[in-house]
């Protein structure tokens, strides 16, 4: 039975509002619940130990068609398109990394532009960076991957050469969920009790569709008068934590 908690969620999923989401399949009536550890199949973990370098893509939501949402008179493309550039340059102080944007300002996105970019590119993390507007203090921090039934995720046994967009994801879901839930780990000792950060959700999100990487979509909510400045480094420090820590392993297994 699903919980009530599962149910609103599932149906006034704020703050993501509807375009966030792919719609274009059957959702659970169970609702999406909170992620508590990594998944786990059949299929081998993959490495980032001695790989000569690792390859981030972030992804500012918005496009030069897509305003996004309001937050204090500037529209989110901007702020997201802000946010990912100081964050490329943080990350990029670490030898070994190349980071890449997905767009640049008044580009136009493609429907699985994003992702056949990042798939070409064979890239090692894709992320999602998204903001909203909140009345409530303090900031707001929400991590998601794709899913699209957090029951018969358990089942996949073998990747396929004829996976579709909406199963690619299983190629890379422990992966990912051992990223998310690492990352969620590494976020909270950075951001100690500045901000709220919520438990990672999986759920069927568009930005993440086709993506044949670890996909991780980060959303944020800004309180009034509140600057995203100071969020980078934060999460720049996560991400690097993060990497180190599967790097040092050898291994994306907990």
């Amino acid at each position: 039975m699903p919980t009530l908690r599962s149910v609103l969620w599932l149906v006034h999923h704020k703050p993501l509002i509807d375009y966030h989401f792919d719609c274009s399949i059957a959702w659970p009536i169970t609702g999406f619940p909170e992620l508590k550890k990594p998944l786990e199949n059949h299929i081998p973990a993959p490495t980032l130990a001695n790989k000569p370098h690792i390859t981030i893509m972030l992804d500012p939501a918005g496009d030069a068609g897509n305003k996004g949402r309001l937050i204090e008179g500037t529209f989110e493309r901007g702020i997201t398109l802000q946010y990912a550039e100081k964050l490329k340059q943080e990350l990029s102080k670490e030898s070994g990394y190349r980071v890449v944007l997905t767009r640049f300002p008044g580009e136009s996105i493609e429907p699985l532009q994003n992702a056949t970019f990042s798939n070409r590119l064979q890239a090692d993390l894709f992320i999602s960076l998204n903001f909203f507007h909140t009345t409530h203090e303090p900031a707001a921090w929400y991590l998601y991957y794709y899913t699209t039934h957090p029951t018969t995720d358990h089942w996949y046994k073998a990747p396929s050469r004829w996976d579709s967009i909406h199963t690619i994801y299983h190629r890379h879901l422990p992966t990912t969920t051992s990223y998310i839930t690492k990352l969620h780990q590494n976020l909270h000792k950075q951001l100690q009790s500045t901000c709220a950060l919520y438990a990672p959700r999986g759920i069927p999100l568009r930005p993440l569709v086709g993506l044949a990487m670890p996909a991780i979509a980060i959303e944020i909510g800004l309180p009034p008068g509140t600057s995203f400045e100071h969020l980078v480094d934060p999460l720049a420090e996560a991400i690097k934590n993060t990497i180190v820590k599967l790097t040092k392993d050898g291994t994306t297994n907990t």
